[in-house]
């Protein structure tokens, strides 16, 4: 019947976590909160490396290994370039950039227009372009595609913003305690990203995680970054089934819930 098909979709997405004994954990917060560093303390190891600059951090998940994935491998998708067109004309909006045909012909157009002081766009604008500019003749021929990885490679792709620019998501399959136990832990782009899509997806890992850690940190806490995400989450979490935030004040102490 028309109108069902989202709760038909949630509810094939709950029997395959349910058969698959999985319980996801998602981790929020403003960029440099210390999401990672938290993350890697839940692990026991530095395994996530630091996001150089909130515009280019991606969706990475901690998985469990498998046969087909083993230990300290991980999967990186790539952006689309249809994707990475959309985000550059949305950024670049205020320049009036033309209609160009592809992302080639209008990253072309921004390093010939758009990199100076008086051209209305902010300094995590900037990097950004800038980070695109210095990949793409690295990243072209792999965009839109899936590839594994080793360890090395994963934390060169997560840390160097002109890989990191171009990665979507990122799979990481690493053995430890708290992925024996069946739990998946999702390490979230900054909530002050400067990417409206950033926080869209950000969102429908709030809609399906079984629990959800928002970092502060504690000489910033509650920014304006902060209360933005918060008054969201607050006019979407009355569709939650059950109480599933938590606070966790980094470099402090856990808070209460």
């Amino acid at each position: 019947m028309q109108g069902f098909h989202s709760v038909i979709n949630d509810l094939q997405v709950k029997r395959e976590r349910l058969e698959n004994r999985t319980v996801t954990i998602a981790l929020f917060g403003a960029f440099s909160a210390g999401k990672s560093t938290f993350a890697n303390a839940l692990m026991g190891k530095n395994v996530l490396p630091s996001s150089p600059n909130p515009t280019t951090a991606a969706i990475s998940r901690i998985l469990a290994p498998t046969v087909d994935h083993p230990h300290q491998t991980a999967v990186i998708r790539l952006k689309q370039e249809s994707i990475l067109y959309k985000d550059l004309m949305q950024m670049l909006e205020v320049l009036h950039p033309p209609k160009a045909k592809s992302f080639a012909e209008l990253l072309n157009w921004a390093e010939q227009h758009a990199l100076n002081e008086t051209n209305g766009l902010t300094k995590l604008q900037e990097g950004y372009l800038l980070a695109l500019l210095k990949g793409y003749a690295a990243s072209e021929k792999q965009l839109g595609t899936e590839i594994t990885v080793t360890f090395e490679v994963f934390q060169e792709f997560a840390a160097n913003e002109t890989k990191a620019c171009y990665v979507e998501q990122i799979d990481l399959f690493y053995d430890c305690e708290i992925t024996r136990q069946g739990i998946q832990l999702v390490d979230t782009p900054g909530a002050d990203s400067m990417n409206a899509r950033h926080t869209s997806v950000a969102f429908d890992y709030i809609k399906y995680a079984d629990a959800i850690i928002y970092v502060t940190y504690y000489n910033h806490a509650l920014s304006r970054a902060d209360k933005d995400f918060l008054m969201q989450l607050g006019r979407v979490k009355e569709a939650f089934e059950l109480d599933k935030m938590f606070f966790y004040d980094q470099c402090i102490r856990p808070c209460r819930k």
